[in-house]
């Protein structure tokens, strides 16, 4: 899958209800939209006959709102639907998300056989596991995703890995990370690419993740650099930064790389991995961190 192009969302991640039966929007969805509008994406809402008049009637409007699409889809006419949807938005089949919270969708069979990926947010994966579904714990999360799927390479010989370089914003050099997770054997087999030619010659792991590197100029080394980062280094607004990953994303044990420009002196987030290596953490610090992240998670779930 080339850069996603395309977005659908289905009416089971936007909407909910008021306790009176009033339709209203789902927590996140307002941001996302906003984003959503302001991205190259093409973007639609849509949903099934069953669904009551008032809240059709809410979806179309909020669909207003925003410019995007709207549309009433069901089994047998939804080949069509979906055909006159990429006509309107002039974009391949093969670069659009589908985003439901509906385990068993029916709909989900004919939306793999146009080449659309399923994101099933809030969802149980169970025993699925293919690449036509994706799974995601919250409506948040749907924009990273996107960007991620945006730079993925399955085939570094693609006729037109060139085009998807520039659909994705890439500029060499540009680093080439698997998508398999720390702790996998070869999860830190990467290579830096400094020319489009170069991938023919890499073996990083598929699928892979692309991003581009910043180049340092020649004053940017020095010696006694490490030292002088470390006092540069806002340890209270890492630990800011920390508390907000924890709470946007859900996370519990993960870690993250800062980068600090020289100059402003700003803080810059550039990686971040969830259940990292801890081999640079004494055991003092380690296990203790572990035992805290389990008894919370425990506790989380007594109270759901």
């Amino acid at each position: 899958m080339g850069a996603v192009r395309g977005v659908l969302l289905d009416e089971s991640v936007l909407l909910s209800d008021d306790g009176s039966g009033n339709p209203r929007l789902k927590p996140g969805a307002e941001v996302l939209l906003r984003r959503l509008r302001y991205s190259n994406l093409r973007v639609g809402f849509c949903h099934h006959e069953d669904l009551s008049a008032v809240k059709a009637i809410f979806l179309q409007n909020t669909a207003r709102i925003y410019s995007f699409s709207c549309v009433s889809l069901d089994a047998p006419d939804a080949k069509y639907s979906f055909n006159q949807l990429l006509l309107d938005w002039g974009i391949a089949r093969d670069n659009c998300f589908y985003v439901t919270s509906k385990r068993h969708d029916a709909f989900t069979h004919e939306i793999q056989n146009q080449g659309w990926l399923t994101v099933c947010v809030g969802v149980d994966s169970g025993s699925v596991m293919n690449k036509e579904f994706l799974f995601i714990n919250k409506l948040e999360e749907l924009l990273i995703t996107v960007c991620s799927l945006s730079k993925k390479i399955d085939n570094f010989h693609e006729p037109n890995l060139r085009d998807q370089l520039s659909e994705a914003n890439l500029s060499f050099p540009i680093i080439v990370k698997p998508q398999i997770a720390c702790g996998v054997g070869d999860a830190h087999s990467m290579a830096l690419v400094f020319k489009f030619e170069d991938f023919k010659e890499i073996c990083v792991p598929l699928p892979a993740i692309l991003q581009s590197l910043p180049v340092a100029t020649d004053d940017q080394f020095s010696v006694g650099r490490l030292q002088a980062d470390i006092q540069s280094l806002d340890v209270d607004l890492v630990k800011s930064a920390a508390n907000w990953l924890k709470t946007e994303l859900d996370l519990t044990i993960f870690g993250f790389d800062v980068v600090i420009q020289e100059d402003t002196g700003d803080h810059v987030i550039v990686d971040l991995n969830y259940l990292p290596s801890f081999k640079e953490v004494p055991d003092t610090d380690a296990i203790p961190a572990f035992w805290t992240a389990i008894k919370s998670a425990h506790e989380a779930r007594k109270t759901n």
